[in-house]
C-alpha cells in the first residue's frame, strides 16, 4: 500500500508476470514488466531518502512473488 520511487535502473532481457518481483538481493530487485525486466537498483520510500537497494532491502524487504501495484488504466 505503500508507493516506492524508483531513481536509477536499467532494462534487462526477460520476463514475467508484469509488477512482480522476480529476484531482490544487493544487485538489484528484478521486476518484471510487460515487455523485458527492469533492474532497479536505487529506491526510496516515503518520508525516507534514496538508497542504494542493499540498504533499501535491509528495512524495506521485497522478497521474490511479491507484486507492485500496477496504474489503473
Amino acid at each position: 500500500g505503500q508507493t516506492i520511487k524508483c531513481w536509477q535502473g536499467w532494462a534487462e532481457e526477460g520476463s514475467g508476470e508484469p509488477g512482480q518481483v522476480l529476484a531482490s538481493d544487493e544487485h538489484g530487485v528484478v521486476v518484471a514488466c510487460g515487455s523485458g525486466l527492469l533492474r532497479l537498483t536505487q529506491l526510496q520510500k516515503p518520508g525516507g531518502k534514496r538508497l542504494p537497494v542493499g540498504d533499501f532491502l535491509r528495512g524495506f524487504p521485497l522478497a521474490p512473488g511479491a507484486r507492485f501495484a500496477l496504474p489503473e488504466a
